[in-house]
This record gives structure tokens, sequence and C-alpha cells, in this order.
């Protein structure tokens, strides 16, 4: 997350390792892989194949490219990516049935500024049904959902009507058909911009998204680039996180196991007759809830009140029509991660209704639409009592047949007794083995910081980590009490609020996310406290800081430098603090430490790293002060 600070006031002590500052601004890491098209190759004197420059920028790069000096190296860019399957549709689509084709763009010396970049032109095999067949490909690691990011690039077409079009996508695709039919609108689309003014001049084009994963793809195509006098060059990409005083809200679920099934449902639109998905919708992955038979149902409603709700604003009814067999109520379908075939999982929820539905109250995952349906009769953890929200689970096994139309489920049978109350479902939530009550450790080392009106807040991982899911802060404007806690196995959305406890003092979600910092609008009398909560939204204990927690050291202007980013070797870091009261964490994306090192005149040894993107943090006297995303390269 973004970490501000100020310059220093006063003499500079220079040591080594993290961040470029200036005065209330950070310079934002840019996370493209080789965005200026100059690595690898390209240094005076140099063997290395210029064509390794354009690898970055493949969807199936090399096995190994060239470093400087001409030796064969292993692709960074291959561990992160490798699309083999649009490669063939794509060969499928320009030639009728795969074969050789160059999908991917080349290197030129016609870069910006004299330096290289890559370009799209004609493909120069026969038989094309028409358009270039060449595409710029890249996957980015390391966002965190919710957040802005600005995408951007320098472009000069070398004639008149070859306009670029650039997806940032946020699934890696398999062909083009979502986009040939919906353009910058496909679901899989999270930023799109058209580029039509670069004809013989480099022009300078951005568009800012929002990341709905933690991954993006750009995917630029340029269908009129058909011969050489239609290239289209490229140069100079960026992809940085937007700088915002406060942490932007994120949407929907982003912790757990399956985010993409909103089991809050906070993410869902009010709709009192909820759309169907059944067997016809086979192959394809539902975006919201649905139920699973429109005739079978005398109610299906998504609800926006918070009187209804168990937890947030959102929450979801259904029932069965009198004679009717059953009605599935049915999450979203997770892409990433998918349901697994012949996995064992748990299906957790609340439920309210007027009369216990007993045996008639089912919970299970779906696979490939109802022929590879596995659901049973849910266990209650608490007794039922009418009107008032259950938790409910049942542990199966998923079926062996897979496709992208799969989702878990709430069912109501019918055809037992005859049951047709309207059963209300919340907090509904999928994970992986056997049902799970324990919450985890809470966070520790709490650091509470105000940099010039903007509040750095920050912790300590629990020991044995969250298990498959992140954190969830509350922000109050008066001291909590003990007991304002926000509901157990909730599903929270930022900005959602909790008026549990003595008192029903008003908490507000201010962060959900798995990174350990993150930043707010400093004012004195706030209060934040900080949960762990794991792949079943089991809440830890809170640990609570809010001015009281700052220290001296917190309140002074301090500033750091990283160079370089992207390292190889060593990592310095230049700072008006004490060299001998700093260290430095390393952590991968998932969250594993990989390195712990006092800082040295020598800098921080990384060679030992594998290439990729790491969260590096700078400690004082057991204090975080400061977290930023460095790539190895």
């Amino acid at each position: 997350m973004k970490t501000k600070l100020r310059l220093a006031k006063g003499s500079s002590i220079f040591v080594s390792l993290l961040l470029v500052l200036c005065t209330n601004v950070v310079l934002s890491q840019n996370l493209m892989q080789n965005p200026t098209c100059d690595d690898h190759g390209t240094s005076p004197g140099s063997m290395g194949s210029t064509t390794d420059n354009a690898d970055a920028y493949d969807m199936t790069p090399n096995n190994d490219i060239k470093d400087e000096l001409g030796n064969d190296i292993p692709s960074p860019y291959q561990a992160v990516w490798d699309n083999d399957a649009l490669e063939d549709w794509l060969e499928i689509f320009y030639l009728g049935s795969a074969g050789s084709l160059d999908e991917q763009p080349g290197s030129t010396s016609s870069g910006n500024n004299g330096t290289r970049g890559v370009k799209l032109y004609d493909d120069g095999n026969p038989d094309l049904m028409g358009g270039s067949s060449r595409r710029l490909y890249q996957k980015v690691e390391g966002l965190t959902i919710g957040l802005d990011y600005t995408f951007s690039v320098e472009s000069r077409s070398e004639a008149m009507g070859t306009p670029s079009e650039v997806y940032l996508l946020n699934t890696e695709i398999t062909d083009e058909l979502g986009i040939n039919a919906n353009g910058g609108s496909d679901s899989s689309v999270d930023g799109f911009m058209m580029i039509t003014n670069d004809f013989d001049a480099w022009t300078s084009n951005s568009v800012t998204f929002t990341a709905t994963n933690t991954f993006v793809v750009l995917y630029v195509r340029s269908l009129s680039s058909i011969d050489g006098s239609t290239e289209v060059f490229y140069d100079n990409f960026s992809l940085v996180e937007e700088s915002a005083a406060i942490t932007p809200p994120t949407v929907g679920q982003v912790i757990g196991e399956f985010p993409e099934m909103d089991g809050g449902m906070e993410n869902q639109t009010a709709d009192t007759t909820m759309s169907t998905a059944g067997s016809s919708q086979s192959g394809t992955a539902s975006t919201q809830w649905t139920v699973s038979s429109s005739s079978n149902s005398s109610v299906r409603e998504m609800t926006d009140d918070p009187a209804l709700a168990r937890t947030g604003d959102f929450s979801a009814a259904f029932a069965v029509n009198l004679g009717s067999n059953n009605v599935r109520m049915q999450s979203p379908s997770p892409t990433s991660p998918t349901i697994q075939p012949d996995t064992e999982y748990t299906v957790q929820y609340f439920y309210s209704a007027p009369t216990d539905p007993a045996d008639d109250l089912d919970a299970g995952i779906y696979l490939n639409n109802t022929s590879g349906g596995v659901a049973g009769n849910t266990t209650d953890v608490t007794p039922f009592a009418a009107d008032t929200y259950t938790k409910t689970y049942r542990t199966v096994t998923s079926g062996s047949i897979f496709n992208a139309s799969n989702w878990a489920v709430a069912r109501l049978d019918g055809d037992d007794n005859g049951y047709t109350d309207t059963v209300r479902i919340d907090d509904f939530v999928t994970y992986a083995g056997p049902y799970d009550d324990t919450a985890p450790n809470a966070p520790t080392a709490g650091t509470y910081a105000n940099n010039a009106g903007v509040a750095t807040i920050g912790w300590t991982a629990p020991s044995g980590g969250v298990d498959g899911g992140g954190y969830v802060v509350f922000k109050f404007t008066t001291m909590p009490n003990a007991d304002n806690d926000p509901n157990q196995n909730g599903i929270y959305e930022y900005g959602n609020v909790s008026t549990n406890g003595t008192g029903s003092l008003t908490g507000t979600v201010i962060y959900i996310g798995t990174e350990t910092s993150f930043t707010d609008n400093y004012a004195a009398g706030n209060y934040y406290k900080i949960y762990a909560a794991d792949k079943a939204f089991n809440y830890s204990d809170e640990i609570t800081v809010s001015d009281a927690t700052l220290s001296t050291i917190d309140q002074q202007v301090n500033t750091f430098k990283l160079y370089p980013n992207p390292a190889s070797t060593v990592l310095h870091i230049e700072s008006n603090l004490d060299t001998s009261d700093l260290s430095v964490e390393i952590y991968s994306l998932l969250g594993s430490k990989v390195m712990t090192a006092e800082l040295g005149s020598s800098g921080v040894d990384v060679s030992q790293l594998t290439k990729g993107l790491y969260l590096v943090r700078v400690i004082s006297d057991h204090k975080v002060m400061t977290t930023r995303r460095i790539i190895i390269k």
C-alpha cells in the first residue's frame, strides 16, 4: 500500500534501501517489465539479440533470452505468463488451422528519444482473413483489488487510419470473442482506450482504471497495421498506482479463498426478480448471484436493506413454489482461482427464516451445471431461532466434471415436507478443507504515524499467517470499547459499518486487504481496530492504534530513497535515520518472508532472490517505517 512521508528537516545520514520521496508525494513504482523496451542486448558493443527487447510483450515468451553479453539466461517473463491457448486461437482465426503464426510484436530501433521500442505490423503469413495478427501482451502482477492504477504508453503510427486498441484485462483471455463483441465494455476489461492521434508523431496516451484482480494483462492490437507502411511503434510503458491521501474504496469481497463469490453480496444490485442460471449456461461463468429456476421460485430477491442483512447492507432471499422440487441460490462463478473437481470444500453461511427449514436446507458445489452438482443437508452451528440468523455449513467433495459454469449454492429442497417459507442468507463463504471455526492469531506491533496530515497505519502479520484470508480494519472517531467488534464470520466491504457492542459505537470499515499497512487522512482522535480474518472469516482478537500510540520517531519527518529499482544484485537506501537503528524485511507477494537483513554501507545483497515482485519493509525500533514494492530482475 502507499506510504506518504515528508522530506527531512536538518542533517541527513545516508544509509541503504527503500523509496524515492518528495514533499507530500510518493513517486509511484512502475510495475511494468522492460518498460523502456531497452533491456537485454542493447548496451554498447552488445552481442545480445535485439529481438529479446520485445519478449516482455509476447504472449508466448521464449524459454531463454540473451543478456547484455550475448549469453542465454532464463526468461524473466515466461514464469509469469505463457498464453498458448490464445496463440492457438489466433492461429485458427487467421490461418484456418493451427500452424505458424507470428503473434508477437517486433523489436525496433524506432523507439522514442533514440531508444528501442516495440512495434505491431504485418504478420507475413499468406491467407490471412484480414487484419494484423500481431499483439502486445504482458501480465503484470502485484496489483491491489479496488485501487486505481494509471497505464500510459507513447505511440506513433506510420499512416493515418491505424488506431491502436489498448485493453487492461482482469484475466488471461483465451480468445478475442468477448472483446470483438463488446470492446472495452467486456467483463474481462478493467480499462480501455483507443489511440487515434499518433500519425507521424509520438504521443503520450493514458487511461486510469480500478483493479478487480491482483494482476492485469496489457493487451494491445492494431488491426489496420497490415504492412510495412502501416506499422505502429510503442515505447515507454508505465503502470503505476494512483497516489491518494486515503485508501481508495474496495468493492465487494476482496479477501478469502474465492473473493469473486462476493459472499457478503455487497457488490450486487437490488432486484426482486433475480436472474436465473442453469443448464443453458454451460461453460459461461456467472458474475452475479442467481437462482437455478424462475419457475420453481416463489421468491428470488437480492435486497439492499441493512435491517434485513446480517452484515453490511445486502442479503438474498428465496423460497420454493409449493409442489416444486428445489431452488438453488447460486454464488458468482470463481475464475481466479477456480473451484477444483474432486476436492473437499466447506460451504458455510448464515440463514434466517420464520420456521426451521431443518433437512430442507442444503449446501453444496455445482460443477458443469446440474450434472456435476454435489449438495446435502447442512449442520447448524447455533440453535435455530425464528427470524434470527443461524450459522450453518456442509462439507462436500466436488464432482469430477468441470467447466466455467460453476458455483457454490444454498439449496431448498421443497419436496421433503412441503417447506415453502422464505429463507434469507448472508455471509456466504466457501473454502477448501473441513469446517473451520478456529480464529487466527491477532496481528502484533501496531504502528501509527502522522506524516504531513497523512496517517500511516501498520502492523505485523500474526504468527502462523492468516490462512488464506487477510485483514479488516474499523475506524472509530471515539475510543471504542473492547466489545465493539465486527460480526464473527461477517463479510464486509469498504465503507460498511458495525454498531455491535457497548454503546453501539459506529465503526466504519476503512481497510480490507492482504497488505499490512495503509494510509488515511489524519484526524486527531481516530482509533483503528485491526483484525486478522482467515479463509472462513473467523476474526482474531484486535489490536488498536491511535494518537496515543504515536512515538517520537513516528512524528519525525523521515525520508527514504530506493535505488536501483529494478535491482539484480544490491539494493541501497538513503535516509535521515541512523543506520544502526534500521533493518530490512523482504516478502513475496504471497506474504512469505524471504529475507531479513541489517543495513550496511554496502547495501543489501538481493542476488539470491528469484526474479519477480517483492514487498520491502524498513523497520526501526521494531516499528515498520514504510513498505514498498520492488522488482528483482
